[in-house]
Protein backbone atom coordinates (compact mmCIF):
# COMPACT_ATOMS: atom_id res chain seq x y z
CA UNK A 1 0.00 0.00 0.00
CA UNK A 2 2.88 2.42 0.45
CA UNK A 3 4.93 1.63 -2.42
CA UNK A 4 1.50 2.14 -4.43
CA UNK A 5 1.35 5.91 -2.64
CA UNK A 6 4.65 6.60 -3.17
CA UNK A 7 4.43 5.70 -7.11
CA UNK A 8 1.68 7.91 -6.96
CA UNK A 9 3.72 10.63 -5.71
CA UNK A 10 6.50 10.51 -7.70
CA UNK A 11 3.56 10.61 -10.36
CA UNK A 12 2.32 13.41 -9.30
CA UNK A 13 5.15 15.14 -8.98
CA UNK A 14 6.72 14.73 -12.11
CA UNK A 15 3.03 16.31 -13.34
CA UNK A 16 3.67 18.97 -11.20
CA UNK A 17 7.33 19.63 -12.29
CA UNK A 18 6.08 19.72 -16.02
CA UNK A 19 3.49 21.70 -15.38
CA UNK A 20 5.69 24.42 -13.68
CA UNK A 21 8.09 23.95 -16.46
CA UNK A 22 5.38 24.92 -19.03
CA UNK A 23 4.45 27.89 -16.81
CA UNK A 24 8.00 28.90 -16.85
CA UNK A 25 8.13 28.62 -20.87
CA UNK A 26 5.50 30.34 -21.20
CA UNK A 27 5.70 32.78 -18.61
CA UNK A 28 9.45 33.81 -20.47
CA UNK A 29 7.36 33.57 -23.73
CA UNK A 30 5.27 36.36 -22.57
CA UNK A 31 8.08 38.01 -21.22
CA UNK A 32 10.43 37.99 -24.88
CA UNK A 33 7.12 38.99 -26.47
CA UNK A 34 6.72 41.92 -24.74
CA UNK A 35 10.61 43.37 -24.61
CA UNK A 36 10.24 42.93 -28.25
CA UNK A 37 7.28 45.02 -28.78
CA UNK A 38 8.48 47.70 -26.65
CA UNK A 39 11.66 47.64 -28.81
CA UNK A 40 9.19 47.83 -31.56
CA UNK A 41 7.65 51.10 -30.30
CA UNK A 42 10.99 52.95 -29.07
CA UNK A 43 12.04 52.53 -33.27
CA UNK A 44 8.64 53.84 -34.36
CA UNK A 45 9.19 56.58 -32.14
CA UNK A 46 12.45 57.87 -33.08
CA UNK A 47 11.16 57.53 -36.76
CA UNK A 48 12.85 54.19 -37.93
CA UNK A 49 9.32 52.53 -38.78
CA UNK A 50 9.88 53.67 -42.51
CA UNK A 51 10.64 51.60 -45.43
CA UNK A 52 14.43 50.85 -43.96
CA UNK A 53 12.73 49.44 -40.40
CA UNK A 54 10.43 47.57 -42.26
CA UNK A 55 13.35 45.74 -44.39
CA UNK A 56 15.24 45.40 -40.98
CA UNK A 57 12.34 43.32 -39.17
CA UNK A 58 11.92 40.89 -42.61
CA UNK A 59 15.18 40.34 -42.34
CA UNK A 60 15.27 39.52 -38.32
CA UNK A 61 12.82 37.34 -39.31
CA UNK A 62 13.32 33.46 -40.04
CA UNK A 63 10.97 30.95 -41.27
CA UNK A 64 11.25 27.64 -39.92
CA UNK A 65 11.14 24.22 -41.89
CA UNK A 66 8.11 22.26 -41.43
CA UNK A 67 8.30 20.15 -38.17
CA UNK A 68 7.13 17.15 -40.79
CA UNK A 69 10.94 17.80 -42.45
CA UNK A 70 12.59 18.21 -39.15
CA UNK A 71 10.63 15.24 -37.00
CA UNK A 72 9.81 12.14 -39.24
CA UNK A 73 6.46 10.60 -37.83
CA UNK A 74 7.14 8.02 -34.88
CA UNK A 75 4.68 5.11 -34.55
CA UNK A 76 2.94 4.96 -31.35
CA UNK A 77 4.38 3.24 -29.08
CA UNK A 78 3.49 2.64 -25.27
CA UNK A 79 4.60 5.42 -22.66
CA UNK A 80 5.79 5.79 -19.39
CA UNK A 81 1.87 7.18 -18.81
CA UNK A 82 0.85 3.59 -19.52
CA UNK A 83 2.91 1.96 -17.12
CA UNK A 84 1.94 4.58 -14.44
CA UNK A 85 -1.45 5.21 -14.66
CA UNK A 86 -1.67 0.89 -15.35
CA UNK A 87 -2.43 0.10 -11.57
CA UNK A 88 -4.96 2.55 -11.19
CA UNK A 89 -7.17 1.93 -14.51
CA UNK A 90 -7.19 -1.84 -13.38
CA UNK A 91 -8.67 -0.87 -9.98
CA UNK A 92 -11.18 1.26 -11.58
CA UNK A 93 -11.59 -1.42 -13.91
CA UNK A 94 -12.15 -4.18 -11.01
CA UNK A 95 -14.67 -1.86 -8.62
CA UNK A 96 -16.23 -1.14 -11.72
CA UNK A 97 -16.76 -4.99 -12.76
CA UNK A 98 -17.76 -5.50 -8.96
CA UNK A 99 -20.33 -2.81 -8.71
CA UNK A 100 -21.58 -4.31 -12.16
CA UNK A 101 -21.87 -7.42 -10.52
CA UNK A 102 -23.48 -6.89 -7.48
CA UNK A 103 -26.47 -4.31 -9.29
CA UNK A 104 -27.09 -7.39 -11.59
CA UNK A 105 -27.66 -9.99 -9.26
CA UNK A 106 -29.34 -7.49 -7.27
CA UNK A 107 -31.70 -7.02 -9.67
CA UNK A 108 -32.64 -10.65 -11.16
CA UNK A 109 -33.25 -11.67 -6.92
CA UNK A 110 -35.81 -8.87 -6.98
CA UNK A 111 -37.34 -9.82 -10.91
CA UNK A 112 -37.39 -13.92 -9.02
CA UNK A 113 -39.01 -12.54 -5.88
CA UNK A 114 -41.48 -10.65 -7.71
CA UNK A 115 -42.29 -13.91 -9.97
CA UNK A 116 -42.18 -15.87 -7.09
CA UNK A 117 -44.89 -13.84 -5.45
CA UNK A 118 -47.52 -13.42 -8.25
CA UNK A 119 -46.96 -17.26 -9.36
CA UNK A 120 -47.71 -17.70 -5.54
CA UNK A 121 -51.13 -16.73 -4.86
CA UNK A 122 -52.16 -18.60 -8.20
CA UNK A 123 -51.46 -22.12 -6.40
CA UNK A 124 -55.04 -21.51 -4.30
CA UNK A 125 -56.91 -21.80 -7.20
Amino acid sequence: MEAKRAREDSVKARINARLEEAERAEAERVRLAAEEEEERKKREEEGADGAEGAKKEEAKVERPEPATERVPAKEPGVTNIDSDFKPTILKVWEELSETYKGQMKKVFRQVRVQRERMTGGFDHI
